[in-house]
């Protein structure tokens, strides 16, 4: 008899797992090289907390699949949705303590919760907030009420007295269905402390009433619903919609389709909201273990984990409601909540499951080139992470055009290698002024293969890139907005209405809220206000010391260039070579340097000004960041673009300063340099940032490995035989930002291809091939290194759409003033514009400087400007003026004609109003005649024989 408890017990059949009258010896479980005593083991026996190698004794199967010991009335494993971890400490009268708390009853843990002031220790104290979280969780203490009202039957003789406690009983069976979450204990015994592991499973029925409270929007078919859609459109509406429709698609053809199908809908299906009463009209009802993907049961139990109380209700204020795991996550009541991954990343391993699929249909290598599984990244990891990886895929597909572009415009330029001004510089024998304190004067000839190399990036087809680069970001951003919505639309939360927590961070005063009539916290507004303003004011000051630190670093080029010309013999071109080359690499040291100060800063700022919900909080955040960031990667190419152009190379208007002559233009212009300058931060920072990527969450998750120091057992293999939330859980965790990193850095990229285009026509080539390894590192840290997190519901990408269009806006001006003042082209159009040809040019562009009797660049004649010089002026603010209005004019215009939402999707969504009318309207003509019940899953849970 005692062999068939023990083996009931182990297999974990109903309830029988939490109790403690069918224990087996200590010596049963002992483990070799086990830190717990057996006396320990006992006692966590006592508590319901178990040793997996015991647990899972006769269904390890089931622990390498992520379920529980535990089985439904069916004899199915429950499977694990995620996991709570917390210690215990190994010292024996504190351990008591804590276990003690374990098996108390629920009416005890509240009294003791309910008292003001408590002599228990902290360890105690965030014991009894466990268990009471768990209690709630599980909702057990609805049971003690379905016991009384069936001792209340028996007794009663009174039948409509009977009736009465017949109906308490039901109405609370029915919360109980509701509420009642699955839960299982073990532990792993470390050197320096217990690791419990609280495993949770969500039932189908509370899953599908949270869903009706989420109001989550589900396929459903339009016959199923027995509404009707007519197709019947007008013979113009018909050719006109061909039309566009035919339009679009060649579009499409293009950007339509870059990031990777998202599987459409049917045309007789549509998503609708959740309602338990119409269960059966949804598509997949037929199969109600996968009514839901695992992504929306993961969010529907977070939800529920977010709400349920971890203490009473306080006796002198019926409003405060503590509740909330993050909450206890921050009080480090429990250390770890994370979901669990549904099996191996390899699929060499024993479980085939997305996870795996994913890893070898979309992680692999060998898939770089194919389009993104959509819907199922989706249906594991939510929209949010969903959302990113769609954007990543359409805007690496979208530089395909612009990089194959600007490599033509590259080398396009060895046409243009015999063009008479080359010719004329290379042949000349000018003396030209020495442009720094230690130079010498040099032969203009010196730069002759530099001033060849200048025209790889600029020639008249760089004026056209950035023409066609202004109007491609804009094309980009439309027609993303319209991908986006598409996409929005299929996974039902284009109308997303999520109210979000307070975040468990936020403080203030605590006061009732008048909409909820709860107790809330509230930050008073003119604290707010004046955080605000002292955080605004602190940023002003740090964008001014970034300034200040770039001016710097252009002080330290020039100290650079001064030690490299006095003691190198090489020419004044080489050296600026070397000084470029040096300089360069200490700007990517610095900028990596500064970008992470400036985010700790940032993250600081934002703590400090105790946002209350967390998309407010990501939004401050991001325009911190994006000021610091733009500034910091950008300051140093708009120095050189447009302040070092200024600088005279005249030797009787060189100011010295701290004995230095300022850095000035080089004889080939500074358009070469910003391509230095570009093609060594943006490639030097994408290789760091991805192998940044890579390597910190595997060093992270081998710290944890060490920390956690688990005592395996004598011969057994650590990946066979450690149950699965135990290897999770020392997995690198994503952190409370999410995906911020990753869009930041995709951000600065697309700065680094639009506001410069003109100056490196090869960036979207660059930005190309990192963004098709970013799309690989991106995923195999979703997917191999880091733990899985709760999935978020979102409709787009949020704050980062807006800062694209200001990036785009500011992308227009910068253009058009790098061709105007930066460039050659404006000088060399106006010079041959007026003479039919560049033969004369080198020749009007270097004045003559008698004192010295050398040569400087500068249309001027003894000293006065001339008539080319003047009609250059002109040519340059008309061009600013054309460009900028002309581009402007055509964004406006693409942004009104390229609508933001599908025409095809606005009609699914209008199908979708009529169908939910219909439904309505349905509804309320049955109501006489719907008295009889409908099988759901609820309803069958309600008769099964489960509690």
């Amino acid at each position: 008899m005692d062999e068939m408890m023990e083996e009931t017990r182990i297999d974990g059949v109903g309830d029988n797992l939490s109790s403690t009258s069918v224990l087996t010896s200590p010596s049963s479980i002992h483990r070799q090289n086990s830190s717990v005593s057996s006396s320990v083991q006992m006692k966590l026996n006592a508590a319901g907390i178990y040793d997996a190698h015991h647990l899972y004794k006769n269904c390890k199967k089931e622990m390498d699949h992520g379920r529980m010991a535990r089985r439904d009335e069916k004899g199915n494993h429950y499977k694990v949705h995620c996991v709570l971890q917390y210690r215990l400490p190994l010292e024996e009268h504190l351990l008591d303590e804590i276990l003690e708390v374990e098996n108390k009853s629920y009416e005890e843990v509240t009294n003791v919760l309910s008292m003001a002031t408590s002599s228990t220790s902290s360890e105690v104290r965030q014991a009894y907030r466990r268990k009471y979280f768990e209690e709630q969780l599980e909702a057990n203490f609805l049971l003690k009420s379905m016991e009384q009202s069936i001792s209340d039957m028996e007794k009663e003789a009174d039948p409509e007295q009977k009736e009465k406690f017949q109906d308490d009983y039901n109405s609370t069976k029915d919360a109980h269905i509701h509420r009642s979450l699955i839960l299982e204990k073990e532990y792993a015994d470390g050197v320096h402390h217990i690791d419990v592991y609280v495993k949770i499973y969500c039932p189908l029925p509370v899953l599908l009433r949270e869903a009706e409270k989420a109001r989550l929007k589900l396929p459903v078919n339009s016959d199923k619903v027995g509404v009707r859609v007519g197709k019947r459109q007008s013979a113009n509406f018909h050719r006109m919609s061909t039309v566009f429709k035919n339009i679009s698609n060649s579009l499409a053809t293009v950007a339509g389709s870059v990031a990777g199908p998202v599987a459409e809908a049917s045309g007789t299906e549509f998503n609708l909201e959740f309602k338990v009463s119409n269960f059966n009209k949804h598509i997949s009802s037929d199969d109600p273990e996968n009514f839901f993907t695992q992504a929306q049961e993961l969010y529907l139990l977070s939800r529920m984990l977010q709400r349920r109380r971890y203490g009473p209700v306080e006796a002198s204020n019926s409003y405060n409601v503590r509740a909330g795991i993050h909450r206890l996550l921050h009080k480090k009541t429990y250390s770890k909540c994370f979901p669990l991954h549904d099996s191996d990343a390899s699929s060499k391993g024993r479980i085939v499951g997305t996870r795996s699929q994913l890893n070898n249909e979309w992680v692999a290598w060998k898939n770089w080139y194919r389009t993104q599984p959509m819907n199922k990244i989706r249906g594991y990891f939510g929209e949010r992470t969903s959302f990113y990886f769609l954007w990543l895929g359409f805007y690496t597909r979208w530089l395909i055009a612009p990089a194959i572009a600007g490599l033509v415009i590259f080398i396009s330029g060895f046409s243009l290698q015999d063009s008479p001004d080359i010719t004329e510089l290379c042949s000349s024998n000018k003396t030209m002024c020495k442009i720094c304190s230690s130079c010498e004067q040099w032969t203009l000839s010196n730069a002759c293969d530099a001033y060849r190399y200048s025209y790889f990036i600029d020639n008249h087809l760089t004026v056209g890139f950035s023409f066609f680069m202004c109007v491609w970001a804009t094309l980009f951003l439309e027609f993303w907005k319209r991908r986006q919505a598409r996409a929005a639309w299929h996974w039902g939360v284009n109308s997303l209405s999520e109210s979000e927590p307070q975040r468990p961070e936020f403080h203030g005063e605590e006061d009732i809220d008048e909409i909820t009539g709860l107790l809330q916290k509230f930050y008073p507004s003119a604290r707010r206000r004046r955080r605000y303003f002292i955080t605004f004011l602190t940023v002003i000051v740090m964008l001014v010391i970034v300034i200040l630190i770039v001016i710097g670093l252009v002080a330290f080029r020039v100290f650079i260039r001064e030690v490299i010309t006095e003691k190198s013999n090489a020419s004044n071109q080489v050296n600026d070579l070397y000084t470029l080359a040096i300089s360069s690499s200490i700007l990517v040291i610095a900028i990596v340097s500064f970008n992470f100060l400036y985010n700790i800063i940032a993250i600081f700022l934002t703590d400090w000004e105790n946002h209350e919900r967390q998309s407010d909080y990501e939004n401050s955040l991001a325009s911190k960041v994006f000021m610091f960031q733009f500034v910091n990667n950008y300051a140093s190419l708009f120095y050189v673009a447009f302040a070092k152009t200024s600088v005279t190379t005249r030797p009787d208007r060189m100011h010295e300063i701290f004995g230095y002559t300022p850095d000035s233009c080089s004889e080939y212009g500074c358009l070469i340099e910003i391509t230095i300058l570009l093609a060594v931060i943006m490639v030097g920072r994408q290789a760091f940032d991805n192998i940044k990527e890579v390597f910190v969450p595997e060093i992270w998750g081998f710290i944890n490995k060490k920390r956690n120091k688990y005592v395996v057992r004598s011969g057994a293999d650590l990946s066979e035989s450690t149950p699965p939330w135990v290897k999770q859980s020392i997995m690198a965790a994503q952190g409370k930002l999410g995906l911020f990193g990753e869009y930041w850095e995709l951000l600065i990229q697309f700065g680094f291809i639009t506001l410069f285009i003109n100056a490196f026509p090869l960036g979207p080539l660059f930005a190309l091939i990192n963004n098709i390894f970013e799309r690989r590192v991106d995923s195999i840290k979703q997917v191999r290194l880091f733990r899985r997190e709760f999935p978020f519901v979102a409709s787009n990408i949020g704050v980062w759409q807006q800062l694209l269009l200001y990036i785009s806006t500011i992308a227009v001006l910068t253009n058009g003033f790098v061709i105007a003042i930066t460039s050659n082209y404006i000088p060399r159009f106006v010079y041959e514009s007026n003479h039919n040809t560049l033969a004369g040019y080198i020749e009007e562009r270097y004045s003559y400087f008698p004192p010295d009797n050398c040569y400087y660049r500068g249309f001027e004649e003894d000293g006065q400007k001339t008539a080319l010089y003047w009609q250059i002026f002109t040519a340059r603010f008309a061009f600013v003026i054309v460009f900028e209005h002309a581009v402007f004019l055509i964004k406006y215009i693409v942004a009104v004609i390229i609508g933001d939402i599908p025409g095809d999707v606005i009609k699914k969504m209008r199908t979708e109003d009529y169908i939910i009318q219909r439904i309505v309207d349905k509804s309320l003509e049955n109501d006489v005649v719907a008295n009889h019940q409908v099988e759901t899953p609820i309803t069958s849970w309600r008769n099964s024989s489960l509690l």
